[in-house]
Formats: C-alpha cells, sequence, structure tokens
C-alpha cells in the first residue's frame, strides 16, 4: 500500500491534521538506502539520529506537495510493520484590535498567509470611525516587541507591499481627529 491508501482505509484525516506525516520504518539497521525507503529522492532526506539508534527509520511525507504540486514520490510505499504518523495541526492565531468591527483572535490554518487586509477582514472590516493609515503591527521578536506601521490604504491601491501577518502578531487599527 501507498501512503494515500492508507490514509483511505483510515477513512481520511480529521480537521485538525498538519500536511506533515511521518512512515516510521522498524528494522533498519544503518543509513537508509533508496531500497529500505522505496523512493529514490527519499535517501537524500533528512533522518532522524534517534530513530536510527533505536533501529528505525523516519520518512517524511509531506502532504501539500502529494497532492497540491502532484508529486508522486510523496507517495511511498507502506510495509507490514510500519508506523503511519499524522501530525497534529499546530494551531497559531493571530489578533485584530482597535476600530473594526469584530476585534479578536483569528486562528490561522497551517501555512496559510494573511496579510494586514485580509485580517481586518477576518475582523469585519473597519468602523466608520477608523483611520487605516493609523494601523500597526505589533511583532514578538527575540529582542523583544516591534511595531511596525501599516498604512492599508497604500496596500490596498498596491503602491505599497503587503505585509504578511505571523504567528501572534496583534494588528491595531487606530482611528482619527475626523470620522469617515
Amino acid at each position: 500500500s501507498t501512503v494515500l491508501e492508507v490514509l483511505a482505509m483510515a477513512g481520511g484525516l480529521n480537521d485538525d491534521a498538519s500536511d506533515e506525516i511521518s512512515v516510521i520504518r522498524a528494522g533498519i539497521s544503518s543509513v537508509p538506502s533508496a531500497a529500505d525507503t522505496n523512493a529514490p529522492a527519499e535517501a537524500g532526506k533528512p533522518v532522524d539520529p534517534s530513530a536510527l539508534a533505536a533501529g528505525k527509520l523516519m520518512v517524511p511525507v509531506d502532504l501539500r506537495k502529494l497532492i497540491d504540486d502532484h508529486d508522486l514520490q510523496q507517495n511511498v510505499d507502506v510495509r507490514g510493520g510500519d508506523i503511519v504518523a499524522v501530525q497534529s495541526l499546530a494551531r497559531s492565531y493571530i489578533y485584530v484590535l482597535g476600530y473594526v468591527s469584530r476585534p479578536g483572535a483569528y486562528e490561522m490554518r497551517g501555512s496559510e498567509d494573511i496579510d494586514a487586509l485580509r485580517a481586518v477582514a477576518l475582523a469585519g472590516g473597519l468602523l466608520p470611525t477608523a483611520r487605516s493609515e493609523n494601523s500597526f503591527v505589533v511583532r514578538e521578536t527575540t529582542n523583544g516587541q516591534s511595531i511596525l506601521s501599516v498604512n492599508l490604504v497604500k496596500v490596498a491601491h498596491g503602491s505599497k507591499a503587503p505585509l504578511i501577518m505571523e504567528p501572534g502578531d496583534t494588528l491595531v487599527v487606530g482611528s482619527g481627529f475626523f470620522a469617515r
């Protein structure tokens, strides 16, 4: 069987399943060869050293590449004794505060990119008193907090590149002296 066949036999994936799947092979006694992994490209993939020490090999499978990019090398063979482990999707959030209709936390799914404009849309749009030119993103970095100014009007008109939100970012939409 292949990874896709095994997943189909198991009834598919849950909503909280990630795109990362591992096939754990038992009985591998040395550094894996292409014959051990059943796909030429897999021999060059990183191997978990603790798995090798335990006599096992972990073969990573990127389900997104398999499905979206039709990369059939990701659809590895699954043999008797193998374990197919599906990782749980790590939940990450962005926060939108200030002069938006529904301030709050919004979940980022998988490797989805959410820019500042889309974050405002998720929050129900701007309030009439919002001044989108007075917006900023608060981002946690290794050196503390970083404040990034965002002019949503210029981003919407294409004269400024969109700011891609990172997990944990907080977009704050300000207001101005004059209401719109």
